[in-house]
């Protein structure tokens, strides 16, 4: 992250002010700022951010509800009659068994 000019310069000065006051402290702070690399590093395995989890499962159920709204619109186009009715107003004979009734 970059800092400003006045935040740089405001830090270098409580440096210098921390190492004047206490340097022992100051030396042990140095050693240990050695030890942190400058940028953070992702360990294997770790989980991703959640945000991308959240993401993930917006777009999930929003392809889920496209789906459903298509096969909807799909079934309402025959007048929601399914396949079998579909095929059994067009078999042969059906105009017979229309006129003369169920048996």
């Amino acid at each position: 992250m970059t800092l400003s000019r006045y935040d740089s310069e405001r830090l270098r000065a409580i440096e210098e002010q921390l190492k004047a006051e206490d340097p022992e402290y100051a030396r042990s702070l140095e050693r240990f700022a050695a030890d942190i690399p400058d940028s953070p590093v992702k360990a294997r395995g770790e989980p991703g951010p959640r945000s991308t989890l959240v993401l993930f499962c917006g777009w999930f159920m929003g392809a889920l509800l496209l789906l459903g709204l298509i096969m909807s619109l799909s079934s309402g186009a025959d007048g929601g009659r399914t396949d079998i009715e579909q095929g059994s107003a067009n078999a042969p004979g059906a105009e017979v068994s229309r006129m003369v009734g169920p048996l």
